[in-house]
């Protein structure tokens, strides 16, 4: 494998500290990769939360059809309407998670990019 700061030092560039270069590209790359396995997992548990909410939807459909013999068409209704309205809930919760997973990988970047403006403007 390369190393860079090496090859950085052959030009001796007046006024470069390679190796406060090295560390920041090191810094922006870890952070990179922070926010990649966030996201990574908040979209794992999104796929378990929705394979959960999908099993439970589908066994309790069967449920009801099993028992809706016999019920009268209201009693029939007010279930599916209240399984909907728990199928609208589950959706807003998945997109909460989402909007949590995004949130949070997002704030790794914006830290270290505020790092980087701060180490750029002497602040």
């Amino acid at each position: 494998m390369i190393d860079v700061s090496q090859w950085f030092r052959q030009f001796e560039i007046p006024g470069v500290d390679v190796e406060s270069l090295m560390e920041n590209s090191r810094k922006d790359w870890e952070a990179l990769q922070q926010s990649m396995q966030k996201a990574a997992s908040g979209w794992q548990t999104l796929a378990e939360k929705q394979n959960e909410l999908m099993q439970a939807a589908i066994r309790d459909w069967q449920n009801d059809l099993a028992e809706s013999v016999g019920r009268s068409p209201e009693e029939n209704m007010r279930r599916f309407r209240e399984r909907m309205e728990k199928g609208i809930t589950e959706m807003r919760e998945l997109a909460e998670m989402v909007t949590q997973s995004q949130a949070e990988a997002g704030e790794i970047l914006r830290k270290r990019f505020e790092e980087n403006i701060k180490r750029l403007t002497g602040g």
